[in-house]
C-alpha cells in the first residue's frame, strides 16, 4: 500500500556566489565589513586579496579562479593609476569579469561620501593629503589603521551622496577608458551586492 504523504524535496535553493578580487587590502576590508554590516545571506559573497601588482595579474588570477569553481559575478578592484595604456588589459574583459576601477585610487570612493569632485589627482598621495584628509584627519592607508576603522559603517550615511557622486563622475568620462580623469565605479559593486540581497 502507497502510502498518502509525499516525502517533501530536499533540494536546497542554490544561492548566487560572487567573487570579489582585490588589489589592496584597503579594499578587501572595505567590501568585508559591507558583507558582515549588511548581513549578506541571499548571496554567497568571496573576497579574496591575491597579493599581485597589476591590474592584469589581478584579472588572471580571477579569470583562473573561474575556470576552478563556478561564480554568477566577479569583480576585479583595482587602481588605474597604475596603467599605462589607454584600455583596459584583455584579461580584464571577460563576459564574466567586470572590472571596478578607481582613479587615481580607491580613496577617491571614501572621498565621494563628503563631496563630488572632478579634480585630476597626480596621484593617490595628492587626493588623500589635498583632500582626503580636510574630512578623515586621521585617515592612513596601512592595513592595521583598516582593521581598526569600519569605514563602511562610519561612512554608511553618507553612502547614496557617494553612489549618486560616483554616477555624476562616470558620466563626466563616458568613454570609461584607462585615460579618463578622475572616476571610480565602485557604486556598482555595492548597489549589486546589496540589491541582490534585497
Amino acid at each position: 500500500m502507497k502510502s498518502k504523504f509525499k516525502r517533501k524535496s530536499r533540494i536546497r535553493e542554490q544561492r548566487t556566489t560572487y567573487l570579489i578580487v582585490c588589489e589592496g587590502y584597503c579594499e578587501k576590508i572595505y567590501f568585508e565589513n559591507l558583507r558582515c554590516s549588511e548581513r549578506i545571506t541571499n548571496i554567497n559573497v568571496e573576497i579574496v586579496n591575491p597579493r599581485v601588482s597589476s591590474p592584469k595579474s589581478l584579472c588572471s588570477y580571477a579569470n583562473n579562479e573561474l575556470k576552478r569553481k563556478e561564480y554568477d559575478r566577479v569583480f576585479c578592484v583595482f587602481d588605474c593609476d597604475v596603467l599605462g595604456e589607454k584600455h583596459l588589459p584583455r584579461e580584464c574583459t571577460s563576459k564574466t569579469l567586470q572590472p571596478i576601477i578607481s582613479r587615481p585610487c580607491f580613496e577617491l570612493w571614501f572621498l565621494l561620501h563628503f563631496k563630488y569632485t572632478n579634480k585630476k589627482f597626480c596621484n593617490c598621495k595628492e587626493l588623500v593629503n589635498g583632500e582626503l584628509k580636510k574630512y578623515i584627519p586621521d585617515y592612513d592607508k596601512t592595513q592595521n589603521y583598516h582593521k581598526k576603522k569600519n569605514f563602511y559603517v562610519l561612512l554608511k550615511d553618507k553612502l547614496e551622496p557617494a553612489c549618486r557622486n560616483a554616477e555624476k563622475l562616470e558620466q563626466a568620462n563616458s568613454n570609461n577608458q584607462i585615460e579618463c580623469g578622475t572616476l571610480t565605479n565602485i557604486h556598482k559593486i555595492i548597489k549589486d551586492i546589496i540589491g541582490s540581497n534585497g
